[in-house]
């Protein structure tokens, strides 16, 4: 088998603890054929020191300042692989995972871009279930998972990919930047796929900010919708996504100040995101959306979580 150069890419920003033990393990991967990239978002933790001291063979990339999702589009466009792997700062690819990367490429169509990795939360052992359609896991299909989207924590792009659709979206900062990519690459005519049996361990930091999180997950979430997708379909979504959105986050214990102040940078950031509106080709839009209307996609959303709750309270840490 050929063993195409790999270039994985990690943007951190004050996790150095995660981030030494995700390196560690890449490092001792059996894959030799890679190169690392870390693309540090102007950590004040003592990260760029650690990585400078303990890991020669990694290439840093200090920031002077945070940058979100853009670090990512650094590192990328740095990297030198022909495939290039994404990874979350506190994840890390199993033992022979690039083997099946490099396979899946080589096996599959021509049209897969992205290649989605099983997520499993660690300590516990918990897989995240994000995928909405059944899976028999004692009968992986070896050819994968049509899907809509890639998660960040683990995932394998096609260099070529981004010189055709480009590269994050900036202005999202941080969350829904997956949905955001995946969608322009399902609307340039690729394919994603998800493949179970490739997995990636997450552990699940402590380090929060259920604030910002709210906050980007519900603005981006809305003005993803508006970029991309029909005008009926991106007002339906919002006039039933945002209520929702600010009960959950009443639910999180959000401040009511916070949750104003995402409804009004939300519409406020909403004429540019028209102004700039980039429609898919309508034969890609229900792919995109995972064949599911927005009433199908809370309950899948709803289930997921009550679901990974009842198994970190039955496995806690």
């Amino acid at each position: 088998m050929n063993l195409p150069l790999i270039s994985v890419v990690i943007a951190t920003w004050n996790r150095k603890d995660d981030l030494k033990e995700a390196l560690e393990k890449y490092l001792n991967n059996s894959y030799k054929n890679i190169e690392i990239i870390v693309v540090d978002n102007n950590s004040t933790d003592g990260t760029k020191n650690m990585v400078v001291r303990d890991f020669k063979d990694v290439k840093l990339i200090s920031l002077s300042e945070n940058t979100g999702v853009k670090a990512y589009n650094i590192g990328i466009k740095e990297a030198k692989g022909d495939i290039i792997y994404l990874s979350d700062n506190d994840a890390y690819l199993e033992e022979d995972g690039f083997f099946k990367i490099v396979n899946k490429f080589q096996n599959g169509s021509v049209n897969l871009a992205v290649i989605s990795c099983e997520i499993v939360y660690i300590p516990q052992n918990i897989i995240y279930e994000w995928y909405s359609r059944p899976i028999d896991r004692n009968n992986i299909n070896p050819n994968g998972y049509e899907a809509h989207l890639f998660i960040g924590a683990g995932a394998a792009i096609k260099r070529e990919v981004f010189k055709k659709v480009g590269y994050y979206d900036e202005s999202f900062f941080l969350f829904f930047n997956e949905n955001e990519l995946s969608t322009r690459i399902i609307g340039a005519g690729y394919d994603i796929k998800y493949f179970p049996d490739i997995k990636v361990y997450h552990k699940t930091s402590s380090k929060r900010y259920p604030n910002r999180t709210r906050y980007l997950t519900v603005r981006n979430m809305i003005w993803y919708y508006w970029k991309y997708f029909p005008i009926h379909i991106a007002f339906g979504r919002t006039i039933i996504r945002l209520p929702f959105e600010c009960i959950i986050s009443l639910y999180h214990r959000i401040r009511i100040f916070e949750i104003f102040k995402t409804i009004y940078d939300t519409f406020n950031g909403l004429p540019n995101i028209i102004k700039n509106r980039e429609p898919i080709p309508k034969k890609y839009v229900k792919k995109a959306l995972r064949y599911e209307n927005v009433f199908q996609d809370i309950f899948h959303w709803i289930q997921e979580t009550q679901k990974r709750r009842k198994q970190l309270k039955n496995n806690s840490w």
